[in-house]
């Protein structure tokens, strides 16, 4: 791909609210450098109690609609 490809490319991008791969590693390399601190920090207990009761919730969810599917016995 030549430069001017990449001009074309990045201009349907922003046409369609995209950035470009070059901004795109450029924020993420700015999250990444912010919230760098917190990678080895532990998840706080009433945040992992909020994902458990998620995921018994999703669990609940999949049994019905599994159970609504089945066909009844005949």
């Amino acid at each position: 791909m030549n430069f001017g490809d990449a001009m074309v490319g990045d201009q349907q991008n922003a046409r369609r609210g995209q950035l470009d791969r070059v901004a795109q590693s450029r924020i993420g390399r700015r999250l990444r450098l912010a919230y760098r601190h917190l990678v080895g920090e532990p998840i706080p207990d009433d945040h992992v109690d909020l994902l458990l009761a998620l995921r018994w919730k999703e669990r609940e969810q999949a049994g019905s609609a599994s159970k609504a599917t089945e066909a009844p016995e005949a």
